[in-house]
């Protein structure tokens, strides 16, 4: 046993060695064990002590962790390799306890009337002599009148243990503690004032699809507040002393967090579980499954940052298509939303989406990023949002050059099988969930091309003041194509959330 120089104020009463020795026939590497236990006062009730300092020293005795007693009087220390370590309470609680009953019990043990043990027995050794005679009864009794204020042994003493951990198993060691000359253990130790706030970390969440999850923990109204993880790999936050952080964690994974809200008399805490769906996408975007727009229901996809709809966009009039021989667009600035349906049929709207000019689906308005035909709170897509896209799902996508790039965003984007695809719709997977049908385009002369070939997606990106940016899915290809168009061209529309 030792006692370290920020110690020898008090004496330290040792219930020797405990050990606890694992047989194991496997070797098991980087092994840690775990050391709990609570502190409580030596009085009938076994008072709970909070706010008291626990230290931890290895076998070198050097000081390698410490922590504060809870409101229940817990500590703990975790991640501990194989070794011998010794667990030292410390405490500036108010000290009490002692009447004249108390020197009257030193005074039987000094005659051998009546012998005292344990903690009690160091309770009365106030001077710190090693000793228990009539000079600790007198002094006790000075204190007790006010004559003196102080003990030279300190103001209190507290049972060590030292612990032989194996890398493997946890040991639990609760200690005991008394206030010196409190011999009759009558002291009942006030509790910490301010308590901090009582830890709250808010409801599990399992199951989340995605990789983040909005924590909950509660707001400290005394102390301050601390996430961290317990358990899991591979996450971050966005401030860990936010009771509202972002935790993002790797799909598929399972973490146990703990808030901690922390003041001068101790930490109180308390742990949630965030568990993350392997499915990394293909999932609604949270809080909007689907929604209706123009009579129409749409579903939602959430890929990466971005929340889509999930079907082409059709909203508005057909109106009829002729091929006149030169670039033009029935269309007009009129007030209402028109649109053409592939070879005029509007059961290809219905399965497709609707076919726009540039210009009509912009509403006249040539700001990237408009909301154009598109619900209140969506917009159309500028080309650095469809980059974003393409690069979420491919990061070998070349965002700057005009052409094929990359090698299967397309692939992720398209509707699997040869419903809605001509064969052999090169490398389908879908696996993002945007359900790209090959919708065909309508040429700026009037007539339509390449249903079930290819879809033409617009940016609301200017080329120039008289073409516009598209993503491009084909039917031979599972990279995706990114290119320029006049805007008499009718291509499909995709919304995305603002």
């Amino acid at each position: 046993m030792f006692m370290s120089n920020t110690l020898k104020s008090y004496k330290i009463f040792s219930l020797g060695i405990f050990v606890l020795y694992i047989f194991s026939t496997c070797e098991i590497a980087h092994s840690q064990s775990l050391i709990t236990g609570h502190l409580k006062y030596f009085n009938a009730s076994f008072t709970p002590m909070d706010g008291v300092d626990i230290f931890l020293y290895n076998s070198q005795e050097q000081l390698i962790d410490s922590v504060k007693t809870d409101q229940n009087g817990y500590f703990y220390f975790d991640g501990l390799p194989a070794g011998i370590y010794t667990v030292i309470p410390d405490c500036n609680k108010q000290w009490g306890g002692v009447n004249s009953l108390d020197a009257m019990l030193v005074q039987k043990h000094f005659t051998s009337i009546n012998l005292l043990n344990g903690l009690p027995l160091q309770a009365a050794d106030i001077n710190g002599s090693n000793s228990v005679n009539s000079v600790d009864a007198l002094q006790i009794l000075q204190r007790f009148v006010g004559f003196i204020n102080s003990f030279d042994a300190g103001d209190w003493t507290f049972e060590n243990a030292e612990i032989t951990l194996d890398g493997i198993t946890n040991v639990s060691h609760d200690l005991y503690g008394i206030s010196y000359g409190d011999v009759n253990a009558s002291f009942t130790p006030k509790p910490c004032i301010p308590a901090p706030t009582l830890a709250n970390a808010g409801p599990d969440q399992t199951g989340l699809i995605g990789n983040a999850a909005v924590l909950n923990g509660n707001l400290p109204l005394n102390g301050t507040g601390h996430w961290q993880v317990l358990s899991g790999t591979s996450y971050t936050f966005s401030g860990v002393t936010i009771p509202a952080a972002t935790f993002s964690g790797a799909s598929g994974n399972t973490y146990i967090l703990i808030w901690n809200i922390t003041n001068e008399c101790y930490t109180t805490v308390d742990t949630v579980v965030i568990g993350f769906s392997a499915q990394t996408m293909n999932y609604p975007c949270p809080g909007i499954p689907s929604f209706n727009y123009g009579g129409q229901t749409y579903n939602t996809v959430k890929i990466g940052t971005q929340c889509w709809m999930k079907e082409n966009l059709n909203i508005g009039t057909m109106v009829i298509d002729n091929n006149t021989g030169t670039q033009h667009s029935h269309c007009s600035n009129n007030g209402i939303i028109e649109k053409y349906c592939y070879n005029n049929d509007p059961l290809n709207c219905a399965v497709y989406g609707g076919l726009y000019d540039w210009n009509e689906m912009m509403q006249y308005s040539n700001l990237a990023g408009g909301q154009g035909i598109c619900p209140t709170g969506w917009h159309i897509p500028t080309d650095a949002e469809l980059c974003t896209l393409s690069l979420f799902l491919d990061s070998q996508v070349n965002c700057s050059a005009s052409g094929y790039s990359g090698v299967n965003a397309a692939g992720k984007m398209k509707e699997t099988g040869l419903t809605h695809w001509s064969a052999p719709n090169q490398g389908a997977t879908n696996e993002s969930g945007f359900t790209a049908l090959a919708a065909g385009y309508r040429y700026p002369y009037g007539y339509p091309g390449s249903l079930t070939q290819g879809i033409y997606i617009w940016a609301s990106t200017e080329y120039d003041p008289t073409q516009g940016y598209t993503r491009n899915l084909g039917m031979y290809n599972a990279n995706i194509s990114r290119f320029h168009y006049t805007k008499y061209y009718g291509f499909t529309a995709r919304c995305l959330k603002n």
